[in-house]
């Protein structure tokens, strides 16, 4: 068996461990699957598709958890806290070379354009702020060093030159010392004598103190020893230098560090808190209201300068006229709004400009959750396919169009004959209680133990009675909701308009209907669709169920391809069932794709995991499994058919209960191959769905 590993066999391991150490999810992705700066978001780790270098799988796995750690490290320990005008407070030399590259541009692309040779610059800066990541990752991690010895010792082995002769040899030294490879051999192997310096200037970048800031510095430096040795010459002193030293990878561990375009992204959150503090200040100047409309100031109010501290720039003495006389506070206030407003505007468009650039960089960051790796069935191979889909988590969250008070208008004649039918669901068992003084009835083993004992003229114990208690209700039900296009489907055609029966008889010149053919009639309502229904179904159950004191989630599901298996979150276990729910029920809409197996295979995973005695999986549907790649033929339903029945197998066999619900009047064709008959119900008029859902549910968590 080899002992390398494929990245998706430890990717949910990795997404933890990332998770566990940064406090935010991560989504682990193979390098093979990004492409130029994606490479850097600031959602996902990319790693190796597989990593094998060692005999031992556990090794490896250390080496996997090795590259993230390092990954996170840039984010963890301020390199993307990293500001010029710092920078330059820092190291007064990088004042020498004014650069004036435009508010868009990174401050560490700033920093490199202050170079003759900006490559050569980023090169320096990569090794030599890699090597601070490694020194606070080891004294903050000190778990992960027999990793980082092992990884260290194979690189050491590899760069170490026989001879340092050139620029690309002393980059690959200073590499390796920074790896624990030893000065002293090292410095023998030099003809440059620049690796000494190198190795001096590089004491400040491993300090416990250390910040982005010495690495700055100490690249300053750096920048400043190669010239004066005379190793960044070119022929044409325009283009950077020749590429092979430059262009040459660092240590795996070390990989392509997300700097520029995540200093980018950071630099745009801390505008964003910017733009969010212009809005609160404006919005407490807008409650003062201290002048009429003319500019008099109230009844009452003092006049005077404003105070520095309630104006964005602090100009003293704004508030006098040209006389130094006061001017009215109302007025004064409404300068300062002005002044607010135009500089949120103006912050508001670079934000929208650069989340724009920034975007197209990263690759748009299109799911933001985690992310989870499932196997599906394989029908014609007789085989599962590891890792196959990729199933992406995502927060319901409503928007200008989702309204949830109608949503709770529509069902509101519904909702207590519901709940009257949940609560009087019987408990599923009674639990015996004895040993008690009053009782419902006698407990004839205790009666006779107290027999014996009085008969023994031991003391007898007098808890003879027992009763039997309803047995809490330990029920965790998941209600899974088809999210494809196809729920955007009208429920029924629209009827065509009555005619006129009674008209007036009038000149026909007078006739409104000639001249605007609606006059007159009202304006049609809004056609239901089967998405209405669904989630009005939903939203009856999940009141019924939080009266019931039954666990239970919401969930939808939809997407396009196995890549984007895309899953809803209305609600989750924990969670309790309020507006903040209701409102992302509302925010249930058609979407794309029906791809029922990787749904239910993590709505499994979820039950598995809220526990209880009985575990109940529903899913809603209109229609039969299908997606754009579902099986090697695409107008063929049967591969995504067996899949989708493989799942619900599965769900069984971890101890959960499969109810399926279509609204399609086909239905029995597919889920009669699915699951057996008492597992699900086609429902022919739509408008039924929800008694329906009460009676499966009623049925499934009563037996």
């Amino acid at each position: 068996m080899s002992s390398a590993l494929a990245l998706f066999e430890v990717e949910r391991v990795l997404a933890l461990f990332a998770q566990g150490i940064s406090g935010q999810p991560y989504q682990i992705q193979p390098e093979s699957d990004a492409s130029g700066n994606a490479l850097h978001s600031p959602t996902t780790l990319y790693l190796p598709d597989s990593f094998g270098p060692y005999p031992e799988r556990d090794a490896n796995l250390g080496g996997y958890l090795l590259l993230a750690l390092h990954q996170l490290g840039y984010r963890e320990f301020g390199s993307h806290a990293f500001s010029f005008a710092r920078a330059r407070e820092r190291c007064p030399e990088l004042n020498s070379i004014p650069v004036d590259l435009g508010p868009r541009e990174s401050d560490l692309t700033l920093l490199f354009a202050h170079f003759r040779h900006p490559t050569l610059a980023r090169m320096l800066y990569r090794i030599i702020e890699a090597m601070r990541i490694d020194r606070h990752m080891l004294r903050h991690y000190p778990g992960i060093t027999p990793h980082y010895r092992r990884f260290a010792h194979l690189e050491i082995q590899q760069r170490t030159p026989e001879s340092i002769d050139g620029l690309a040899a002393l980059l690959d030294a200073v590499i390796a010392f920074g790896l624990g490879a030893q000065r002293a051999d090292l410095v023998a192997r030099d003809a440059t004598g620049a690796f000494a310096p190198f190795a001096d200037l590089l004491h400040a970048v491993v300090q416990p103190n250390a910040d982005v800031y010495a690495s700055s510095t100490a690249l300053t430096h750096a920048y400043q020893l190669i010239e004066s040795h005379g190793l960044d010459a070119t022929e044409d002193a325009s283009r950077d230098p020749v590429g092979d030293p430059l262009e040459a990878p660092l240590p795996t561990m070390h990989g392509d560090p997300p700097l520029e375009w995540l200093q980018r992204d950071a630099r745009l959150r801390e505008w964003q808190e910017e733009a969010e503090a212009l809005q609160l200040a404006l919005d407490e100047l807008d409650g003062l209201d201290l002048a009429d409309p003319d500019g008099t100031p109230s009844p009452g109010v003092a006049t005077g300068p404003m105070p520095d501290d309630v104006v964005p720039d602090g100009r003293a003495g704004a508030g006098k006229g040209l006389h130094g006389d006061l001017r009215p506070v109302g007025l004064e206030v409404e300068d300062r709004k002005r002044t607010i407003q135009e500089s949120r505007d103006l912050l508001t468009r670079r934000i929208e400009m650069e989340r724009s650039a920034v975007r197209g960089a990263l690759g748009g960051a299109a799911h933001a959750g985690p992310s989870f790796l499932y196997d599906e069935w394989d029908e014609p191979g007789q085989r599962y396919l590891r890792a196959w889909c990729r199933l992406f988590e995502e927060r319901l969250t409503p928007g200008p169009d989702d309204d949830s008070e109608t949503l709770r208008r529509n069902v509101a004649a519904l909702r207590g004959a519901v709940r009257q039918q949940f609560e009087q669901l019987r408990p599923l068992a009674y639990s015996r209680v004895r040993k008690l003084a009053e009782g419902d009835e006698l407990d004839w083993d205790q009666l006779i133990a107290y027999r014996i004992d009085r008969h023994r003229e031991a003391t007898p114990d007098d808890r003879v009675y027992q009763r039997h208690d309803p047995r809490a209700r330990d029920v965790s039900a998941l209600f899974l909701v088809d999210l494809s296009a196809s729920t955007d489907d009208p429920l029924l055609k629209a009827e065509p308009a009555e005619a006129a029966a009674e008209l007036n008889l009038r000149d026909p010149s007078d006739d409104p209907f000639l001249w605007a053919p609606n006059a007159g009639l009202e304006p049609d309502p809004p056609r239901r669709r089967i998405i209405d229904v669904q989630r009005e179904a939903l939203l009856l159950m999940a009141d019924a169920l939080d009266r019931l004191g039954d666990r239970f989630g919401v969930f939808g599901f939809s997407g396009y391809g196995r890549d984007c298996v895309e899953y809803y979150i209305a609600k989750e276990f924990a969670e309790p069932w309020t507006a903040r729910a209701v409102n992302a029920l509302a925010a249930m809409k058609p979407r794309r794709s029906t791809r029922m197996g990787p749904a239910i295979r993590h709505s499994t995973r979820k039950l598995v995991r809220a526990g209880g005695v009985l575990k109940v999986l529903i899913v809603i549907s209109d229609g039969f499994p299908q997606d754009c790649d579902y099986g090697p033929d695409r107008g063929s339903h049967e591969y995504g058919v067996a899949d989708t029945a493989k799942a619900l197998r599965e769900a069984e066999q971890a101890g959960v209960s499969t109810f399926c619900i279509t609204v399609d009047p086909s239905g029995h064709d597919y889920l009669k191959r699915m699951c057996d008959e008492a597992r699900y119900m086609v429902i022919e008029d739509i408008e039924t769905l929800p008694a329906a859902l009460s009676k499966v549910y009623t049925a499934l968590t009563t037996k």
